[in-house]
């Protein structure tokens, strides 16, 4: 377990762990965890989450990578490699992951073969080489994985592509398409005799 012997009233853990040898880990806070957007995400798109954990170094929150078959620089392997997802649930586990608010694409890719980059919503953005196309702050996380983005970006993610469309419409329900001012009331029918 640890000790307090010959540390002056200082604990020290003398378990042989992988700490000691200065491995990377990758974590993620209880809070986030037990969170309601994590519940509701699908096994694949918690699958992907803990990928883009796992490509988290401290220092690159905003250039994290989701493109299937783009190598890692670190370890070599690519996303579908590490994860065992295909392709398209690579696309559709990211894009609901944007719209519970778990993580926020900071540049759209293209397929001039500029990829996007990703980064978790509950620690800040780190300054990269990267010009981001959303300013969220590099002090301050969004936390985004608490109430969910922001209108102004599910209206973005909507033009993002169809699977984000459906994404949006499938999470939020189609209450966020309506005109400012107007609330749905479902119709209800009585039994008329």
């Amino acid at each position: 377990m640890g000790s307090w012997a010959k540390t002056q009233g200082k604990w020290f853990d003398d378990r042989d762990t992988l700490h000691k040898e200065k491995e990377l880990f990758g974590s993620m806070f209880h809070c986030v965890y037990l969170s309601s957007a994590h519940r509701r995400s699908t096994p694949k798109a918690k699958v992907l989450l803990q990928d883009l954990c796992y490509q988290y170094r401290g220092h690159n929150n905003g250039k994290l990578v989701l493109c299937p078959r783009e190598k890692d620089l670190i370890d070599g392997f690519t996303v579908l490699g590490r994860s065992g997802l295909s392709e398209t649930s690579v696309y559709r586990a990211a894009a609901e992951l944007e719209v519970l608010g778990l993580i926020v694409c900071t540049r759209r890719g293209n397929f001039a073969r500029r990829v996007s980059y990703y980064a978790v919503t509950w620690a800040p953005l780190d300054k990269t080489n990267v010009d981001y196309s959303c300013n969220l702050g590099f002090i301050t996380p969004p936390h985004w994985w608490k109430k969910g983005p922001p209108d102004w970006y599910l209206t973005r993610l909507k033009d993002a592509s169809k699977t984000h469309r459906r994404m949006v419409e499938t999470i939020c329900g189609s209450q966020r398409d309506n005109q400012e001012g107007l609330t749905v009331v479902p119709e209800t029918t009585a039994n008329v005799q």
